[in-house]
């Protein structure tokens, strides 16, 4: 499943007066982040994305994406926790000028097919298979 949505950051903002965006989500895998900063953001728009207190994107709890005409494209295998229903999205914008609308898209698979296979597990059940005692009749 794909997500996609857009966070619009005022002008003069700063760390002290975040604007917050709460998304909902369905529990899963996330495997690829992509967050686009648009022409002109010059470094001075700045995103986060988190789940309560826990950051997630990026990963340290003092950093912050910030980008100018990038698309950031990631592939990711974060597990979520079961009951996350949302996430939150975090920026500020310094830029005195321009306010700026970013795009914020998650792939999130179920998580039945976003988990690798349990290999240890797979191997043991083919090997039970194959070699179980045959049965006599009777």
């Amino acid at each position: 499943m794909i997500y996609d949505w857009a966070l619009t950051l005022p002008i003069n903002g700063s760390r002290a007066a975040l604007t917050s965006q709460e998304v909902d989500i369905t529990p899963g895998v996330v495997t690829r982040v992509m967050v686009s900063f648009p022409s002109g953001c010059a470094g001075l728009v700045h995103v986060r994305i988190r789940k309560a207190l826990h950051q997630y994107w990026p990963i340290n709890p003092d950093g912050w994406l910030a980008e100018d005409a990038v698309a950031l494209d990631f592939a990711e295998h974060l597990e979520l926790p079961e009951d996350a229903q949302e996430l939150t999205l975090e920026g500020y914008n310094e830029d005195d000028t321009y306010p700026h609308t970013l795009q914020v898209k998650l792939v999130i698979l179920p998580y039945d097919i976003g988990r690798p296979p349990n290999w240890p597990q797979i191997l043991s059940n083919v090997f039970n298979t194959l070699f179980r005692p045959l049965r006599r009749g009777g």
